[in-house]
């Protein structure tokens, strides 16, 4: 999981500039509740970055209608910073949850539905995967504590690496997998606890093992279809990624896993039916380790 704090915006500020200056039909109702949204904006760092601290109710519901139809239905200058923010990124995985799919689509990190003054405040827009979207929702603080990590002000998630596990069953060719978490030596319990914590809202364990059957699934199918040996293929994509980043996505955990499982990869292997039977690769051979 990359950590977004580079893309903080220090001048928030300037997407209501922007969004004042459109031709919306009540761009006067909405100019006349700036000056108050700025203030607002001055105080979101405040909020965000004291994740004890229940959030004060918001003092612009009474304006939710304008403000969130501003960023549903938003005028064409503010449009273009929604879809920049939300398309034009460098990431590969979620940024919450480490799921391997390039992001596409913007999360209110307070919720638009209890907080509409923080609608248009960039830092409060993070792109996420659609897995998470609806997961999240409009939930944020709950029982003392916000639930989640806001990706832009804090960098507990980029340390953390994912630990997947297969448990295979070699009488029935069956097979498990368990999840676990491996947090630098930087990372203190407490914040460990809150990195458990942000995850288990995000429902991260339960969906990480539906994507490991589904991706094994697919390796399956390949394996009979085209013959391969799992172990070089699973090697070669591992490659392709820095050393320092393997394990923050479910992918590339979900691939040393199965490497790490001499039993299982050649369970896969055999899929393939070779007229010869492959040589085998120690785990030691390979080494890719978390």
């Amino acid at each position: 999981m990359k950590s977004l704090i580079h893309d903080k915006n220090n001048d928030p500020s300037e997407w209501l500039d922007a969004a004042s200056n459109c031709n919306k039909d009540n761009v006067d109702d909405f100019v006349g509740i700036v000056p108050n949204l700025k203030e607002a904006f001055e105080g979101y760092d405040d909020v965000v970055g004291d994740a004890l601290a229940p959030p004060e109710p918001s003092d612009f519901i009474n304006y939710k209608d304008i403000l969130v139809e501003y960023y549903e239905r938003s005028p064409e200058v503010v449009k273009r910073l929604l879809g920049y923010k939300r398309s034009e990124h460098d990431l590969l995985d979620c940024p919450f949850c480490g799921n391997p799919v390039r992001p596409d689509t913007l999360d209110h990190f307070l919720p638009k539905e209890f907080w509409p003054e923080f609608s248009l405040h960039p830092n409060n827009l993070v792109p996420q995967c659609r897995g998470c979207a609806p997961v999240k929702s409009s939930r944020y603080y709950e029982s003392g504590s916000a639930l989640f990590i806001h990706p832009i002000y804090y960098d507990y998630l980029s340390g953390v690496k994912f630990k997947i596990g297969i448990k295979f069953y070699s009488g029935d060719a069956s097979y498990d997998f368990n999840v676990g978490l491996v947090g630098p030596s930087s990372l203190s319990e407490g914040d460990g606890e809150i990195v458990s914590r942000h995850l288990k809202n995000l429902n991260a364990v339960e969906r990480i093992v539906k994507y490991c059957y589904a991706e094994v699934s697919k390796w399956k199918n390949l394996i009979g279809l085209r013959r391969f040996d799992i172990r070089v293929a699973l090697k070669q994509r591992i490659n392709e990624v820095p050393i320092s980043e393997i394990g923050k996505d479910w992918k590339t955990a979900l691939y040393v896993g199965i490497l790490d499982n001499h039993e299982f990869s050649n369970f896969l292997n055999d899929l393939a039916d070779f007229d010869e039977p492959l040589t085998p690769i120690n785990v030691e051979d390979v080494e890719i380790h978390i």
